[in-house]
């Protein structure tokens, strides 16, 4: 590489300055901390510039919409060059043709491109293999007739094994269960496997061969429809996480998993069923994230109010819901969960707010409830919290004056509230946790950016009166606290 760069950029020298003074080895070091579309960039400084992005061994991040340097110098936007997947798929293949060093850390492609592409991306994936890849990402969408490209098999793409790969992430690509069983005992070194949108998994095992241990330490299944099993045995498995539905599930031999998402169907048969997420002992788990998207606030607090074991290592805990305008319900019920973990140090709310405005006329408004129209006028405030009407008297909810010397959240440092509306229910949680919060409450961070079905102006406006709303709880805070709206 050195003779190769240095024939081409010898009588180019003398127009560089400061850091074109280093040399082509370190340059291209330098480069290699960027992305291919970066490193790119810098062809057009001087012919000197020109060659040396090819021996760069960082990131091919091959993301369509960023792509922004032209290839004869200049700049083109996306739009204009990659409005068809003609147009995608050779200037990919420019980019490999044109790569000239060893290796390569990671290779990243986002476009959509389904059955029909098969054998160009399996060059593509091929090409991966070759330059000793570290972290391979796909994520190839579907076309119109939504079929997925088919992840190959080794011996398809005439390797063994994938020696160095550390990272396999798979989105909208089909996969078998005996590819993947392949790829997990030919890849030593693979510590993470992410597949989403996957519709050929059937029943995954994730073990190690007869004479081998696994190195995978985080394995993701996200929304994979027909599968119906996963039967986990990992020694160094450290977080997983499945969002699906309700299948037979077993976590064996993971002695180090400290780290679980749940969430779908499955969460709430699990939490219906064990009433304690006993998929590994309670006193494992450090981190937990539930997703409850599936639920509706009522059927959660059925749930929820069973109680659940104690998590005596929970130090983050992250609850995601779903909430809707015209919802009435408390989300008290919540706190069950964040008593169960009496060690807590972290706790953030995600909400989904399903926003109906937009769909209704104002012929139709005047039949909704009078507590809909009123908080959709204007924003909410902490008056509407006594607005609020139990979902089930035979469920006792948390007092919000639930007020003593010990406090109920000994350890709480962090609150987080994600897709804040300023809707009632989110205004009586966030004051519930405030006032039963020891001095350790160092900060309760405001995002009101989470909100959907909404766009344009409206969005800006809710975002406007979310804000306002959180202001409200300057006065609620403890004098160790401090309120960040985002």
């Amino acid at each position: 590489m050195k003779a190769c760069v240095n024939r081409s950029c010898a009588r180019t020298r003398k127009e560089d300055t400061g850091i074109g003074e280093l040399p082509d080895e370190i340059l291209v070091l330098i480069l290699s901390r960027l992305t291919v579309n970066e490193a790119a960039r810098t062809s057009v400084l001087s012919r000197r510039w020109e060659h040396l992005w090819k021996y760069s061994t960082g990131s091919f991040d091959l993301r369509a919409p960023e792509v922004g340097f032209g290839w004869e110098g200049g700049t083109e936007s996306h739009l204009s060059r990659f409005s068809g997947k003609s147009n995608y798929t050779n200037w990919v293949n420019r980019v490999l043709g044109s790569h000239r060093g060893q290796t390569l850390d990671e290779f990243r492609v986002f476009f959509k491109l389904g059955k029909s592409y098969e054998e160009m991306i399996s060059s593509w994936i091929n090409f991966a293999i070759k330059k000793q890849v570290r972290v391979l990402e796909l994520d190839l969408g579907f076309g119109r007739d939504n079929h997925h490209f088919t992840f190959p098999s080794l011996s398809h793409l005439g390797f063994s094994s994938f020696k160095n790969l550390s990272a396999l992430y798979l989105s909208r690509i089909d996969i078998t269960d005996q590819v993947i069983a392949d790829i997990l005992s030919n890849c030593p070194l693979l510590e993470e496997l992410s597949v989403r949108y996957c519709s050929t998994l059937v029943d995954v095992q994730v073990n190690a061969g007869p004479n081998s241990i696994l190195s995978l330490k985080h394995f993701e299944i996200f929304r994979c429809g027909l599968i119906k099993s996963i039967e986990i045995s990992a020694v160094n498995l450290i977080s997983f996480k499945f969002i699906g539905a309700m299948i037979s599930l077993s976590i064996k031999n993971a002695p180090i998993l400290a780290q679980l998402e749940i969430g779908g169907d499955y969460c709430y048969g699990l939490i219906s069923d064990l009433g304690g997420l006993l998929l590994v002992h309670p006193c494992q788990l450090e981190r937990l994230v539930l997703d409850l998207n599936c639920m509706t606030p009522v059927d959660a607090m059925k749930v929820f109010l069973r109680g659940f074991v104690q998590f005596c290592r929970v130090k983050y805990l992250e609850l995601r819901v779903r909430l809707r305008e015209q919802d009435e319900h408390s989300i008290l019920f919540l706190t069950v969960m964040i008593e169960a973990c009496p060690y807590l140090q972290i706790f953030r709310l995600e909400v989904t707010n399903y926003s109906m405005r937009r769909f209704l006329n104002e012929e139709c408004s005047k039949d909704l409830p009078d507590f809909w129209r009123r908080i959709s006028q204007r924003k909410p405030t902490m008056e509407d919290i006594r607005c609020f009407r139990a979902m089930d008297s035979n469920f006792p909810l948390p007092s919000r004056h639930h007020h003593n010397q010990n406090f109920l959240y000994q350890c709480l440092e962090t609150v987080e509230l994600v897709g804040f509306s300023g809707h009632p229910a989110e205004l009586e949680l966030a004051i519930y946790l405030l006032e039963n919060a020891a001095l350790r409450l160092q900060r309760i961070t405001i995002d009101p950016h989470l909100q959907h079905f909404a766009s344009g102006f409206m969005l800006a406006e809710k975002v406007l009166a979310a804000r306002e709303s959180a202001k409200q709880f300057e006065t609620k805070l403890p004098s160790t606290a401090k309120l960040v709206i985002l």
